[in-house]
């Protein structure tokens, strides 16, 4: 009977010890679980990542290459300065050659002429004008110029002309190509600023690509970071499930305990000569509890 009791008392303890170990692994899991749920919303949070670092990648891309094109137009608009400034030269120095040999071209006409004058005699028909008076015969000059000479001057006109020309197209040509580098910056900057320049656009290219480097620095780090929370995941869910699994052994040794110490109370009830019939049903219950 002393046997039965103690026995019986044992698996009171037992029962005790497994009821609050089954709750300390309750409240364990309790918080695994809402870690691993903590856990996978960070990791949701970030699974946009990748995408979104190839959207800024990409944008960045193409702001490098509208630097590249700000880059060909500033070396153009200082080309087109350039081509501008020789073309004012070129204009004043054929100028200056159209002066030279007009007034060279005029005087030797006037030598021509003055040398038909000295032919001239009065009576006689005028070559020219066909008048038999001759009051006021043109003047030959100290200096006749040479036929070749004038040619020559004529010569170098006709290049200066044609180097005018052939810059004024080429300013023409700097111009259009200007003025469509500067609207496909003005396109990729989304501006309608019309002014804006090329030192100006490169600023804001720099300021807008530099930004962006930052910002895929940070979305790089971020992917790092969600690779890493995914291998902690990982190794929680491990642990959430040998938890698990420990937490049922524990419901299944409590059951056979249970088991048991129904037993044990049986068998102390028989010892004593006693049967449940003749204990109450709560007490009963409170005993099996």
């Amino acid at each position: 009977e002393i046997a039965s009791c103690l026995v019986g008392s044992e698996m009171c303890i037992r029962d005790r010890q497994e009821r609050e170990a089954i709750r300390l692994d309750e409240e364990a899991l309790k918080e695994q679980e809402a870690a691993l749920a903590k856990g996978q919303e960070k990791i949701d949070s970030l699974m946009d990542r990748d995408v979104l670092l190839v959207k800024k990648t990409e944008e960045a891309r193409g702001l490098k290459q509208l630097d590249q094109v700000c880059g060909r137009w500033k070396e153009k608009e200082e080309t087109l300065l350039k081509i501008q400034e020789q073309y004012h030269l070129a204009s004043v120095e054929k100028s200056r050659l159209r002066q030279e040999y007009d007034q060279f071209e005029q005087l030797f006409l006037d030598a021509q002429a003055g040398i038909l004058a000295d032919h001239l005699k009065e009576g006689e028909r005028c070559p020219v004008c066909g008048s038999l008076h001759h009051p006021a015969p043109a003047i030959r000059p100290e200096r006749v110029p040479e036929k070749t000479e004038l040619e020559q001057k004529k010569a170098r006109l006709s290049q200066a002309e044609d180097r005018v020309r052939a810059l004024c197209a080429e300013a023409e040509h700097g111009n259009r190509e200007c003025a469509e580098l500067g609207k496909s910056i003005r396109s990729g900057l989304g501006t309608e600023e019309t002014d804006i320049r090329p030192e100006q656009a490169g600023q804001i290219l720099k300021l807008r690509i530099a930004a962006l480097s930052g910002q895929i620095a940070q979305i790089s780090e971020e992917i790092v970071l969600r690779k890493k929370l995914g291998r902690l995941q990982e190794q929680e869910q491990r642990r959430w499930k040998e938890s698990q699994e420990q937490y049922q052994n524990r419901l299944r040794r409590m059951e056979v305990i249970r088991t048991q110490k129904e037993q044990a109370l049986q068998d102390i009830q028989t010892a004593l000569g006693l049967s449940l019939i003749h204990i109450s049903e709560p007490t009963r219950q409170e005993a099996i509890s």
